[in-house]
């Protein structure tokens, strides 16, 4: 029996010998597939990373030249209102320079009337006054009502500007 106890211990050995091959083996395997899957892991993390990257680098340029246009827009939009500014003050100017000459000749009017008719015009001066200060009250409205609707204008504009180059690109 000792020799069947032999035998039997060294088909174990074998056996066990044979089991510890095939583990290291699988061990082995296992550890070249885990590096494989950690390098490819790798890879497509720095993928996505430098994809990440470029996407941002587009985004913040698309967002510059939104700002860019924005501020340019404004930028028109300041000249703009300044011009129309101008323009509305010199109209002002002119109404004021007419209504100014209106008045004088209404003036010299009155004095080349003779004294016999000087007293049956009194109503009509005060009717002329009532007038002149009517004509002055359409005059000033109109100026606040052309300088809103310019300003509404140029807003509008600006607007429309800014909105066409944040939805074109």
């Amino acid at each position: 029996m000792n020799q069947t106890m032999l035998i039997a211990a060294g088909i174990i050995l074998v056996a066990l010998l044979g089991a510890i091959g095939v583990q290291t083996v699988r061990l082995s395997n296992a550890k070249a597939d885990t590096a494989a899957v950690r390098k490819d892991w790798a890879d497509e993390k720095s993928k996505l990373q430098a994809e990440l990257t470029e996407a941002n680098q587009r985004e913040r340029a698309t967002e510059n030249r939104r700002q860019d246009e924005e501020r340019k827009a404004t930028d028109e939009a300041a000249e703009l209102r300044a011009k129309v500014s101008a323009a509305n003050d010199a109209a002002a100017s002119v109404g004021r320079r007419l209504r100014d000459a209106q008045s004088a000749a209404v003036a010299g009017l009155r004095t080349c009337q003779s004294d016999a008719t000087a007293t049956a015009s009194t109503s009509a001066d005060a009717s002329e006054r009532v007038l002149a200060d009517v004509q002055r009250r359409l005059d000033e409205a109109t100026d606040r009502i052309a300088r809103f609707a310019d300003e509404s204008r140029v807003a509008g504009l600006t607007c429309e500007r800014i909105h066409d180059s944040l939805t074109n690109h």
